[in-house]
C-alpha cells in the first residue's frame, strides 16, 4: 500500500484490537534479529508491489470513506481479533457489524463525480477493499464469514433504483469522414495542432487504444507513446510492398504491469479523412523530430511551440475535449461519444469488415472473448444474417438419418 493509504489504516488500528496475544520476551532472543529486519524489510516491499499506482484509486477512495465513517462513530471500537476459540463467534460479529454499519454509511453517501448516491455494486468494492486492507496490515481476518453483510447488500440493490446505463456509442470510421471537413475547414484547420488532434483520435480508432495509452494524465516516457514509438516503413517490408507505420504501444492492462510493448500496424488506406496512415504520414513530415534522443522525449502527438518547447501531450481531458469539439463540428450528438468510443469503434469496425475472432482479438488485445461486447452489431450484418435464415440449405443430418431409422447424439450435447 502506499504511503497515504498506510497513514489511514495504521492510524484507525489505534482503535481496534487486533493484535496477537504474544509472550512478554517474544523475539527477544538476539540471534538472527538482523535476518529478521531484512527479511521484515522485503516482506513489506513484496507486499507493496501487490498495489501498483494504476489500482490504488479505489483502495485510496475506499479508505478516505471508511476514515470518515470512523470519524462519526468516534467512540465505537472498530475491529477485534478473530481467532481460533471461544470468542471466535463473539469477535467475528463484532467486526461484521462495523462492516455492516459501513454499508449503511455508504449507502448515505453521494458520489462527487455523479453527485447520486453510490450503487450497491460500488458499496461492495469498498467494503471488500477495507476488509482486506485491514487484514493485510494486521496480519490476520478481521471478520467471519460476511453472511449478512451479502444479504444486507443483496437488499440494498432492490431498494435502491435501477442504475442508469451510460449510451456510450462508437465513434467509427464513418463518423471521421463526416467529421473531417469541419475540423480541417477554415485557417485553424491548416494548423499543426489540429493535425495532432486529428492523428490522436485516428490512432485510438484504428489501434483500439485505450486513453491513458496515450500517456494518462501525468506522461512517463516508459509508459506513455512517444514519437520514437512510431517507426515508418515507407517502401514496406519482408516482400510486402504496402507501405505501412509500426506503433508500438504499451498495453494500459498489461499482465503484471510490465513494461512491454506490442506492435500496431497501420496500412495505408484510401487516402480518406478515416485514413490513420495518411495523417501519421503528413504528420511525421509537417512535424518532423530529428533525432533518437529527440524523439524518445517528444509526446506522440504534441505539436512542437516556435521556441523550440514541447506542448503538454493529450491528456484523457484533452483527448475528451477534442472528440466532443469534432463530434458536434459534424453534427453529432456530443454526449453519447466519449474516449471509449474510440476504442469500441474501432472494434466494431474491424468486427463489421469480416475481422476474424482472433483479429478481434488481437487489435484490442484482449485475452478473453470480451471483445464481443465492444464490437457491436451492425445494421448490415444483422441483414446479412436475416438473409442466411431463408436461403435453401442441406439437410441436417439428424433429419436425413431418422429416415434411415438410426439416431445418434450431437457431439455437443454429449460434452454438457
Amino acid at each position: 500500500m502506499h504511503a497515504d493509504c498506510l497513514e489511514i489504516v495504521d492510524r484507525l488500528l489505534g482503535r481496534c484490537d487486533i493484535e496477537p496475544d504474544l509472550p512478554e520476551d517474544f523475539g527477544s532472543d538476539d540471534e538472527g534479529e538482523a535476518l529478521a529486519r531484512r527479511l521484515d524489510a522485503l516482506a513489506e516491499r513484496q507486499l507493496h508491489a501487490a498495489y501498483e499506482q494504476s489500482s490504488m484509486e479505489n483502495v485510496r477512495t475506499a479508505l478516505r470513506h471508511f476514515d470518515r465513517f470512523a470519524s462519526a462513530v468516534r467512540s465505537v471500537l472498530l475491529f477485534v481479533r478473530v481467532v481460533n476459540s471461544d470468542d471466535h463467534i463473539t469477535a467475528a460479529a463484532h467486526n461484521e457489524r462495523t462492516l455492516r454499519r459501513f454499508v449503511a454509511f455508504l449507502s448515505l453517501t453521494v458520489s462527487r463525480q455523479t453527485k447520486a448516491a453510490l450503487q450497491s455494486s460500488t458499496i461492495e468494492g469498498y467494503v471488500s477493499l477495507v476488509r482486506t486492507a485491514f487484514s493485510v496490515r494486521a496480519g490476520g481476518r478481521i471478520d467471519g464469514d460476511g453472511m449478512r453483510i451479502a444479504r444486507q447488500l443483496s437488499g440494498l440493490k432492490r431498494l435502491g433504483p435501477d442504475p442508469v446505463r451510460r449510451l456510450r456509442l462508437p465513434f467509427r470510421a464513418q463518423h471521421f469522414i463526416k467529421c473531417g471537413p469541419a475540423h480541417f475547414a477554415g485557417p485553424a484547420g491548416t494548423s499543426i495542432q489540429r493535425l495532432h488532434e486529428w492523428c490522436a483520435l485516428l490512432f485510438m480508432h484504428h489501434g483500439l487504444a485505450r486513453v491513458g495509452e496515450l500517456g494518462g494524465a501525468v506522461l512517463d516516457p516508459r509508459t506513455g507513446l512517444m514519437r520514437s514509438h512510431i517507426i515508418h516503413f515507407p517502401n514496406g517490408a519482408d516482400g510486402c510492398p504496402e507501405p505501412f507505420f509500426v506503433v508500438m504501444l504499451r498495453p494500459l492492462k498489461s499482465r503484471r504491469k510490465q513494461l512491454h510493448r506490442v506492435p500496431v500496424i497501420i496500412a495505408q488506406g484510401d487516402g480518406g479523412f478515416a485514413d490513420c496512415y495518411r495523417f501519421l504520414r503528413e504528420l511525421e513530415a509537417r512535424d518532423s523530430v530529428v533525432g533518437e534522443a529527440a524523439r524518445a522525449a517528444t509526446p506522440a502527438f504534441s505539436p512542437r511551440l516556435p521556441a523550440g518547447g514541447v506542448r503538454p501531450h493529450f491528456s484523457p481531458t484533452a483527448v475528451q475535449s477534442t472528440l466532443e469539439r469534432v463530434a458536434r463540428g459534424g453534427g453529432l450528438d456530443t454526449s453519447h461519444f466519449k474516449c471509449h468510443s474510440l476504442r469500441i469503434g474501432g472494434a466494431t469496425d474491424t468486427a463489421d469488415q469480416g475481422g476474424t475472432e482472433m483479429e478481434c482479438r488481437l487489435a484490442g488485445r484482449w485475452a478473453s472473448d470480451v471483445f464481443e461486447i465492444y464490437a457491436r452489431p451492425t445494421l448490415a450484418a444483422r441483414i446479412l444474417a436475416s438473409k442466411r435464415l431463408g436461403l435453401y440449405g442441406s439437410v441436417d443430418l439428424e433429419s436425413l438419418l431418422a429416415g434411415r431409422g438410426v439416431s445418434f447424439v450431437h457431439p455437443a450435447n454429449e460434452q454438457r
